[in-house]
């Protein structure tokens, strides 16, 4: 898929923060502050946008406002990154409202990861623009007591341009430890790290294809609509996200329903590969359910899959642009993005 590629970022330039779904900024000081401080200690000047750190429900404001948040978000010339400052599941509501030639005129780079899925694909195939599935704002860039080096490396690497093409190698460590943002229980100690298992050969195979990552049911909006690109020849990278509370995992049975969505949708068939992030507060019990699901849906399918690695719900996480080439190797045990 070819895209348009906005320049990369440098050090002066703007980030734009904007809030197209839920609306979480106004309860999250203490995490907002110490996002702003990440930024900006990477030499970057932080806007949040008027209407971002606004909440209405389930949503931050109304349909209209998030929209002009975006628009004066591609015509800031003092912007190079617009970033989310979280996720949601109503970023669905933007899309037939968005100018999209206007976007296309003022390419930029933009971030973020879950619901914004449906933005990076409407971007996608409205706009002719890459975007880049990464950090939300409050999630990565209000971690405590500073952004996790995994993250922060994939981040900058890809938004600046000075390391491509590249391996991507596992994490380390992760965590999906929760500390109650809320009550501010993240601003007393940093998260739990655990040491990471690394990358999983589900079924073994080389591909090479065009990146298309996404969060189910984002991706699930968009079947059967124009914001959802042609698939053919793409690595689809699954995200798996939180359950009904933050506290729990989302349930196989839905990530079933969800990826047979997918599969009766004819996109399976197309794809030249299938990675899948390290799901979000999954036990090695539930994984084994996963894995058992995932095989079965793509039995008729000779295309490598790819479990466990760092992007989606848990920390750290890689910066994906969309669109870019990557090349999957079972046999040499590696993963490549350019």
């Amino acid at each position: 898929m070819k895209l348009n590629v906005p320049a990369p970022a440098k050090k002066g330039d703007r980030v734009y923060i904007i809030s197209p779904s839920a609306g979480i900024l106004p309860f999250t000081e203490n995490r907002t502050n110490r996002a702003i401080q990440h930024l900006e200690t990477l030499g970057f000047e932080v806007v949040i946008a008027p209407n971002a750190n606004k909440n209405m429900g389930y949503v931050s404001a109304s349909i209209k406002d998030r929209v002009a948040d975006i628009h004066a978000a591609f015509l800031d010339d003092k912007c190079s990154i617009i970033m989310a400052a979280i996720g949601g599941n109503h970023s669905n509501q933007l899309l037939s409202s968005l100018d999209y030639e206007l976007i296309k005129k003022h390419p930029k780079i933009f971030v973020g990861y879950s619901d914004n899925t449906v933005l990076h694909l409407a971007l996608a195939t409205q706009a002719n623009l890459q975007t880049f599935y990464g950090p939300c704002f409050l999630n990565q860039f209000g971690e405590y007591p500073e952004v996790l080096s995994y993250t922060l490396k994939h981040f900058e690497s890809v938004i600046m341009r000075d390391q491509e093409p590249y391996e991507i190698k596992p994490s380390e460590k992760y965590t999906d430890e929760i500390l109650d943002w809320f009550k501010g229980d993240d601003s007393q100690r940093s998260r739990v790290l655990q040491k990471n298992a690394g990358f999983e050969w589900w079924k073994k195979g080389e591909a090479e294809g065009w990146a298309l990552p996404g969060a189910l049911p984002s991706i699930n909006h968009l079947i059967g609509t124009k914001y959802l690109p042609k698939v053919d020849g793409a690595i689809l990278l699954i995200d798996i996200p939180e359950g009904h509370t933050m506290y729990e995992g989302q349930e196989v049975s839905e990530v079933d329903a969800w990826l047979t969505d997918i599969d009766n949708a004819n996109i399976m068939s197309k794809l030249n590969g299938l990675v899948i992030c390290r799901p979000y507060k999954y036990t090695p019990e539930i994984v084994t359910q996963l894995k058992e699901v995932v095989l079965r849906i793509t039995d008729k399918y000779e295309f490598p899959i790819l479990f466990n690695v760092d992007f989606g719900h848990t920390d750290p996480m890689i910066t994906i642009p969309i669109g870019a080439r990557m090349s999957l190797n079972s046999k040499l045990k590696r993963f490549y993005i350019s």
